[in-house]
């Protein structure tokens, strides 16, 4: 903007028509961007950089005259704006984002002149009003943008036209006399009013008209005529609409104006609620609508459009708790925007104390009744903009009652007989209180959220039941106090009442009642987070989410002797040796205190700040008979401890009672899980205590022997000097350790024994545990000479029956495992010879048993590793080519199982293309399986991992797939063609680089280099490498292109039905407009330039009459729908504004039509006709009936 007015100043003419030229191409690409079906990126960036340049040259604030004079002889937004550009803004308010319809809606507002958008206004109007009588809430939410844009436009126009449609729609009905009544219901007496209110009021009318009907019959109006869609338009429209600021000429109108809307909102509020407030809403249907289902006779059902209407439970829900919302929030904003009457007879206001008042009894009832989470949440929304009010008010009666509600409600819940139910969650009781006391100013010293939380805090502690009998007070208390910790507004004001929230979610955990111990644990988790913070890494234990025990006791000084109080009582039975007693306090009590670590400060000798007292009682849960409980006291354990004290604590454990014959073995097992978590801090940083820990271990070497019969012990001991052997590299040669580990040859030969000998133990834990073990000690010794045991190889070698040389022991160890009756043992090594695998001489003489396993084995974990592992050493000479084939197509029949695990999937995928690049097949029938494969595996509803596996192996393949594609059959090579353009417009871009990737080798074929392209050029270039490939087999370059363009739903186009949801995700990266245009622009080239067989451009002529078969039934359906936007009679000659000559179409490059002219009902519709145009415009030129069956669409759209 400066840089032109710069020009203009320095009159370089030249300079000045490229920067003229410069923002007339970026204006006009901006706009091509718009087409139908394209992505919402592409909308949404084109619609910001439009609004950005208008901004700059049209509406800049402030600007002087004489700037804007000099700005509007270089370019203007408004000046270029053709009657295309116009259209393509009014189809973005169908786009399915919001932001998307508001950058358009404000672009019309601002860019386009009011006589222009009134020629418009009956057609969209219709087209509004159709939308929001239906049940899809995007189409209710494009009819009210429409309508706010058309308000501002001529409301007085826009009043009369809604009142037409209203009498249309109906005339569509029965008992219409009765309906009509309400039609030409004056909503004002003798005020005198503006043209918004006169919309507003025919709005209104067309609502009380749905909700006759809905009242009538709740469950046919959910899906026909639902109340929602009008309640959105109504309350868009209020949004431009400045309630503090109306004329003095309309206060009484808008005064009855309100008055009406907060009637009929309550009325729709009263007539959904036997639904939102059903106990179980998601499949309710109420007495009345049964009773109507009843009244139906079998005959009438076709005539009612029942058969097709979906009208059932879930079409019921959904209708009614979108009606909840649209109240909730339509109320919410007239209590927020509109004034209040005050008690002076010539004061200025719109509502009155009484019916704020009312609307706050609603929201109540319906946040203490409503079972449906989106129904509560969105009352939720309105009532915390009503508390806001409330309590900034400066009449008494208002300022005091939020107060009065929230004393009320505690009040309720310290009666016996108490009238609020448990729900889940408590439902939306908690959202009640946190509305007022998140909306509570400083001002008042917060004097509300004291007395509930002291009130809460109370009931939460002290009202516990003694039994399994459920105490609703007790059970609410806690899930009010869990919303309030999670509210983020509170913040600060929280902090003091953590110790209290602990306090009661500990008593809570410990109740005899199963709800309040659900809740307490609730409250536990929603305390963690507010004093630790949000989890941010997958570990669940990292250093992130700690605290020093002086900064957390410094907070809350008294949960320290509380924790001790209440750590000792729990472990007071385990210190008598009563292991019946079970304390559920216990494992939250050790939870809390692995957040706690020693300050390095000095504490000064405080004991209140010390965790020292901790320790011993935390040692005493190695008793416990719950496992969780052990595993929680080892890493309490290590947290408690400091960096010095590790060593002590070690010798302490030790002499604890490990090792003793006779001990318990629960005991046992929870002093080798502390051992095992200290010994794990000390290994990287001091090697030498470690060395020496286990060194002590050795000397108990019976427990990992057969003489423990406890296979729980006995793995742990296993996995701890498994531990020590995996980091044995860390360690310098240490004579110390050889000549102290007199006791580990026996130990290590018992453990062979036991592997090798499955009948002298039963114990598969153990087993699995010795063969890890064992493999990691045989790979890391073996391996390395400086510590290799030539006694332990020796014993490994004679029970093994090998000879003595290290690769023979290891070989013969893994095959043993390989080949062990149990899968798990085999499922063990496997995955240690994945994490640490055998040199490449032994891996490739292995390879024979992996390929015996993928063919015998079921087990999904077994093959996955399996293959994992064949995938870098499935080329040998080992095996021969027909074996290799047999695991192919063992793959490709068992990738055709229902329900088959991702991670197997993915694997074989992997395994099978490398096989297939690896071993070349002229096999047919197995390249069609293979690509039936890849496709089966690929979609939008598969997870990206799998997705990206598919355009690998697709990426390894190709070149298999097309070097004799003349010899294989048809559906191989046409399926990886149309697998290709699916990849290159995936949503992920690793699927769509690796796409890219391979498609530039193939041009590098063609150009002699290789060029890396960006995956939207390869798109393009793909129709061309088709060409390319197929040049000699005219017929085959047919069928790809025609198969796409099925696949695109050119021919397939499906309308009418209601459909609520989308099913599966969708992908909004796609846009088959551009490859359907590049799909017609080769069958242009090969109509105007044949090549080949002349002959094959019969498979054009069936294909064309195939797409004139749905284009006529398509136009049909159009013409016969109630979607059929009506025209007025006085407006028949007032068509869309004709395109001036000098306008160019600038939909997509290449375009030779006008599919920017429609304005059909939805943007989905929309781009489905714009393939459709693009497909008969080709088609023509080979087939003569296709001319007037385009025309007579083009002038069905112009129509629209």
């Amino acid at each position: 903007r400066e840089c032109s007015i710069a020009l203009i100043k320095k009159s370089n003419h030249k300079d000045l028509q490229v920067f003229k030229d410069f923002l007339t191409g970026y204006f006009n690409t901006s706009f091509a961007s718009l087409f139908p079906g394209s992505s919402y990126q592409r909308r949404q960036f084109a619609l910001q950089c439009l609004t950005l340049q208008a901004s700059l040259f049209d509406y800049h604030a402030g600007q002087s005259v004489d700037i804007g004079k000099w700005i509007a002889n270089i370019f203007t937004c408004s000046s270029a704006l053709t009657t295309t550009h116009i259209k393509q803004l009014l189809l973005c308010i169908q786009d399915s984002y919001v932001t998307n319809k508001v950058l358009a809606s404000d672009l019309l507002t601002n860019l386009v002149s009011r006589e222009v958008l009134v020629e418009y206004m009956y057609n969209l109007t219709a087209l509004a009003h159709t939308m929001m009588g239906g049940a899809k809430a995007a189409e209710c939410s494009s009819s009210a943008y429409y309508m706010r844009l058309f308000m501002n436009v001529d409301s007085g126009k826009l009043s009369s036209v809604i009142r037409e449609l209203n009498l249309k729609w109906i005339d569509k009905l029965k008992h219409t006399e009765k309906l009509k009544s309400h039609s030409t219901h004056q909503v004002f007496s003798n005020n005198e009013i503006s043209h918004e209110l006169t919309v507003l009021a025919e709005l209104i009318n067309f609502l009380q008209i749905q909700l006759s009907l809905a009242q009538d019959n709740l469950l046919h109006a959910s899906v026909e005529s639902p109340v929602y869609g009008v309640l959105e338009v109504i309350r868009i429209s209020l949004e431009t609409i400045e309630l503090s600021n109306v004329p003095d000429d309309f206060v009484a109108g808008w005064r009855e104006l309100l008055g009406c809307l907060i009637k009929i909102s309550t009325s729709v509020a009263k007539l959904v609620t036997p639904v939102v407030c059903n106990s179980s809403p998601e499949g309710c249907l109420p007495d009345l609508a049964i009773n109507a289902l009843k009244q139906i006779n079998v005959a009438d059902i076709d005539v009612l459009g029942w058969a097709n209407s979906g009208a059932n439970a879930q079409s019921l829900v959904v209708c009614c708790w979108h009606c909840l919302k649209e109240v909730s929030l339509l109320l919410g904003d007239i209590v927020e925007r509109a004034p209040l009457v005050s008690v002076e007879p010539q004061s200025y206001g719109l509502i009155t104390v009484e019916q704020v008042l009312n609307i706050g009894d609603l929201f109540t009832y319906h946040l203490m009744e409503a079972k449906h989470m989106g129904a509560f949440e969105m009352a939720y929304a309105g009532f915390h903009k009503l508390c806001g009010v409330l309590w900034a008010s400066t009449s008494p009666l208002l300022k005091q009652k939020p107060q009065e509600w929230a004393q009320k409600l505690l009040d309720s819940f310290k009666m016996q007989d108490s009238e609020h139910r448990v729900t889940r969650r408590s439902a939306g009781v908690p959202y009640y209180l946190l509305a007022i006391l998140s909306t509570e100013p400083d001002l008042t010293g917060r004097s509300c959220l004291k007395a509930v939380m002291n009130t809460l805090l109370h009931i939460a502690c002290n009202d516990q039941p003694d039994s399994d009998s459920l105490q609703p007070s007790c059970v609410h208390a806690l899930n009010i106090l869990r919303a309030l910790f999670r509210e983020s507004r509170l913040g600060d004001h929280m902090m003091p009442y953590v110790a209290g929230g602990f306090k009661a979610a500990l008593f809570g955990i410990s109740s005899h009642a199963w709800a309040v111990r659900n809740s307490s644990t609730l409250l536990f988790s929603a305390l963690m987070t507010r004093v630790f913070g949000v989890k941010r890494l997958s570990d669940e234990h990292c250093q992130e989410n700690k605290m020093t025990s002086k900064q957390f006791f410094t907070k809350f000084p008294s949960l320290h002797s509380f924790l001790l109080k209440e750590l000792n009582l729990a472990t007071s039975p385990l210190e008598a040796d009563r292991f019946d007693v079970l304390q559920p306090s216990l494992f939250p009590m050790l939870l809390l205190l692995s957040r706690l670590y020693p300050s390095t400060l000095d504490d000064g000798g405080d004991p209140n700040m010390s965790l020292q007292p901790f320790v011993n009682l935390v040692l005493r849960c190695a008793k416990s008979s719950v496992w969780k409980i052990r595993e929680a006291a080892s890493r309490a354990l290590l947290m408690l401890l400091s960096q010095t004290e590790l060593t002590k604590s070690i010798n302490l454990l030790y002499s604890s009672g490990l090792g003793i014959r006779g001990a318990r073995q629960n005991h046992t097992h929870g002093l080798f899980l502390m051992l095992y978590a200290l010994l794990l801090e000390m290994f990287p940083t001091d090697w030498k205590t470690g060395l020496n820990t286990i060194c002590l271990l050795l000397k108990i070497s019976w427990i990992g022997k057969q003489i423990n019969r406890c296979p729980v012990t006995r793995g742990t001991y296993l996995q701890i000097l498994g531990t020590f052997f995996d980091q044995f590299h860390l360690f310098a040669p240490s004579q110390q350790f050889h000549h102290s580990v007199a006791d580990k040859l026996e130990l290590f030969c018992d453990s062979l024994e036991l592997l090798t000998n499955t009948g002298h133990s039963t114990f598969l834990h153990t087993r699995l545990l010795v063969a890890g073990c064992c493999y990691c000690y045989l790979v890391l010794t073996c391996t390395n000479p400086s510590v290799c045991d030539q006694e332990v190889i020796s014993a490994a070698a004679s029970l093994l029956v090998c000879d003595h040389s290290h690769d023979n022991v290891i070989v013969c160890f893994v095959s043993t495992c390989l080949q062990h009756s149990v899968y798990e043992v085999k499922q063990c090594v496997l995955t240690e010879m994945k994490r640490k695998p055998l040199s490449n001489s032994n891996m490739l003489t292995l390879v024979p048993i992996f390929y015996d396993i993928g063919l015998s084995a079921t087990n999904p974990e077994l093959l996955t590793l399996v293959y994992e592992l064949l995938i870098d050493y499935h080329k040998t000479d080992n095996i021969s080519k027909d074996h290799i084939l047999k695991l192919m197509q063992n793959i490709l029949k068992m990738n055709h199982f229902p329900n088959m695990r991702m991670c197997l999937k993915e694997a074989s995928i992997n395994l099978a293309s490398h096989i297939l690049s690896s071993h070349v097949t002229d096999n047919s029938q197995m390249l069609l399986q293979w690509v039936e494969l890849l496709k089966d595996s690929y979609g939008p509803s598969q997870p990206e991992s799998l997705r990206r596996v598919v355009a690998s192996a697709l990426g390894r393949s190709w070149r298999i797939l097309l070097q004799h594609s003349s010899h294989h059959n048809d559906d191989v090579v046409i399926g990886f063609w149309l697998l290709l353009i699916e990849l290159l417009q995936d949503y992920d871009v690793d699927c769509r680089s690796e796409a890219a990737r391979y498609v530039s080798h193939m041009m590098s074929d063609f150009q002699g280099h290789y060029e890396n392209m960006h995956p939207q050029y390869c798109l393009e270039v793909v129709f061309t490498l088709v060409k390319q490939h197929h040049r000699e087999t005219l017929y085959l370059y047919i069928k790809v292109i025609l198969q796409y363009l099925e696949t695109a739903h050119v021919m397939n186009f499906t309308g009418g039905k209601n459909i609520l949801f989308i099913e599966g995700p969708i992908n909004d990266y796609k846009e088959e407009a551009i490859p359907v245009q590049l799909a017609c622009n080769s069958l242009k080239s090969i109509i105007n330039n044949p090549i080949g067989d002349l002959a094959a451009l019969e498979d054009l002529k069936t294909f064309s009459r195939t797409v004139l078969t749905n284009t006529l039934s398509f136009i049909k359906h159009v013409e016969e729908s109630s979607t059929m936007l009506p025209r007025s009679s006085h407006e028949s000659s007032t068509m869309l504004p004709p395109r001036s000559s000098h306008e160019s179409s600038i939909m997509l490059p290449h375009s030779s039509h006008e599919s920017s002219m429609m304005l059909p009902r939805s943007s989905h519709i929309a781009g489905s006709v714009h393939k459709m145009l693009l497909v008969l415009d080709v088609l023509q030129l080979i087939d003569k009936c296709v001319t007037p069956v385009l025309l007579k669409l083009k002038v069905l759209i112009t129509s629209l």
